[in-house]
């Protein structure tokens, strides 16, 4: 009997979802414990790539979340979820999808609404880590918080630095740098990034 190469990989996600991804879930519970944080997982949550988390602080994953996509690229990257100390949090609305190779670090507070889409490699990160000063440069550096409002889409390989807040509906180029507050139903693009036109 003659097996098609569509009904293999139909095979192949149905078992990947069977299979791995409760597997993956649960050693993402199991991180947050060894790890001295906490994490709170909604109803129907996709794992569809490897995810890790790390810190002591708490991540809040609400309904409908998925994780990864077989052909969103950055394959050999896992997702990493890593909030730093116990009063740091990293909140996910529901239905976002966060995609393969993905790194959200927070130190004080990472917020994500609903409906938002997170290209692969998008990296996400509300403190400096360090301070600019050279005599300082091993303290720990300033944070401010990140807000991504629903409907959001980021771009492959962006960059959203402390103190970012996306407007609902905000598209983010691919690659583009954020540092700042961005107005709702555009697009914006570049390093550092810039408005390149409303949508509506």
């Amino acid at each position: 009997m003659h097996i098609s190469n569509k009904s293999l990989f139909d095979i192949y996600i149905f078992v990947s979802n069977l299979l791995l991804s409760p597997l993956r879930k649960f050693k993402l519970q199991v991180h947050a414990r060894l790890n001295g944080g906490r994490i709170v997982i909604g109803k129907n949550i996709r794992f569809h790539h490897p995810i890790c988390f790390q810190g002591k602080g708490t991540i809040i994953i609400k309904d409908h979340v998925t994780f990864g996509y077989h052909l969103a690229g950055s394959n050999d990257n896992r997702i990493i979820l890593q909030a730093r100390f116990v009063d740091s949090k990293i909140i996910i609305g529901e239905h976002t999808q966060i995609m393969n190779g993905c790194e959200l670090f927070s130190t004080d507070s990472i917020s994500i609404g609903d409906h938002v889409l997170l290209g692969a490699g998008v990296k996400i990160m509300d403190s400096n880590f360090h301070e600019v000063n050279p005599l300082l440069r091993m303290s720990p550096g300033e944070s401010s918080p990140v807000l991504i409002h629903n409907n959001c889409w980021v771009g492959i390989d962006a960059i959203l630095l402390k103190g970012s807040e996306l407007g609902e509906n905000t598209v983010i180029a691919a690659k583009s740098l954020v540092h700042s507050h961005l107005k709702s139903n555009t697009i914006y693009g570049g390093n550092p990034a810039r408005l390149i036109k409303k949508i509506c």
